[in-house]
C-alpha cells in the first residue's frame, strides 16, 4: 500500500496519516472521535424497526459532499407523484424483487442484480411489478 498522493502541498501521505486526518483520533485518549462505521444494531435502535428506508454511512460517519448510503423498499406498484431529485448522482443497487424505474420520462424493467444511476438533477423513483416481490435496492449519493 504505502503513502499516496495529497492534496496539500504535494505532500504524500500514509493510509494512518490519511485515517487521522479524517477521522480525528484523539491520541491522548486513542478515542475516535468520529466514528467510519455503523452496525445494524445501531442502525434499528437509531431508526426503528421495519422502516421503508435506512440510511447506513451519512456524514456522522465522516461521508463528505453528499455522500451517504443505504436501504429502501418500495413496495407501491405506482410511481411516486414526489420522486426524488439531488444536486448530486445517486446509484442503485437492486438486491430483492422485481418492478421498474423511472429516470426523468425513462421508464426500465429492474430486477436483483441490476444497477443504475441517477445523474444530478435527474427525477427519480421506482415501482414494484404488481404480483411480485418488493423491490429492495442498496443506493448511495456521491458528489460530483
Amino acid at each position: 500500500m504505502g503513502a499516496k498522493a495529497s492534496r496539500y502541498g504535494g505532500r504524500r501521505e500514509t493510509a494512518c496519516e490519511g485515517f487521522r486526518r479524517l477521522f480525528a483520533i484523539n491520541r491522548s485518549e486513542m478515542e475516535i472521535i468520529m466514528k467510519p462505521y455503523v452496525t445494524a444494531e445501531e442502525i434499528i435502535e437509531k431508526q426503528g424497526e421495519n422502516q421503508r428506508t435506512y440510511r447506513f454511512l451519512t456524514e456522522e460517519n465522516g461521508c463528505v459532499n453528499g455522500c451517504a448510503s443505504g436501504i429502501t423498499v418500495y413496495a407501491g406498484y405506482e410511481f411516486s407523484d414526489r420522486p426524488g431529485v439531488h444536486d448530486d448522482q445517486e446509484g442503485f443497487y437492486v438486491l430483492e424483487g422485481e418492478g421498474y424505474a423511472k429516470l426523468d420520462d425513462l421508464v426500465f424493467p429492474i430486477k436483483a442484480g441490476d444497477s443504475f444511476v441517477a445523474l444530478p438533477g435527474v427525477r427519480h423513483t421506482l415501482r414494484t411489478k404488481e404480483g411480485c416481490k418488493p423491490v429492495k435496492v442498496f443506493w448511495f449519493h456521491s458528489g460530483v
